[in-house]
């Protein structure tokens, strides 16, 4: 029986809070956003991450983008998804998961 009905959560945690960050990282956007230099035109704060990004994974770049609707997007050109084929999502999940994908039918 769904929990809606009485039935036991799946989940009896609250999820964590987010973002997660710490003293380093509150600084760093301070100090970031003082310079007036922050975006990828102006500054180098934007490529600097990417870098720093691609190497801790293991890969030769990486790209930052706006918003994860965007990485979505640009995740399902890569891999050749176009208008008309079909594209399972969770049904649990933001609403960009599946946004990213009606969007992208479009292209």
């Amino acid at each position: 029986m769904l929990a809606l009905f009485g039935g036991k959560p799946v989940r009896t945690r609250p999820f964590t809070l987010w973002p997660i960050f710490g003293k380093a990282e509150e600084e760093r956007v301070i100090r970031t956003l003082r310079s007036g230099r922050w975006g990828r035109l102006d500054g180098t704060e934007v490529q600097e991450f990417e870098k720093r990004f691609a190497t801790m994974h293991g890969c030769r770049h990486g790209v930052a983008v706006v918003n994860g609707t965007v990485s979505l997007r640009i995740a399902l050109l890569a891999a050749g998804i176009r208008a008309e084929d079909e594209v399972i999502v969770p049904p649990y999940t933001f609403f960009s998961t599946a946004s990213a994908v009606s969007s992208n039918a479009s292209q």
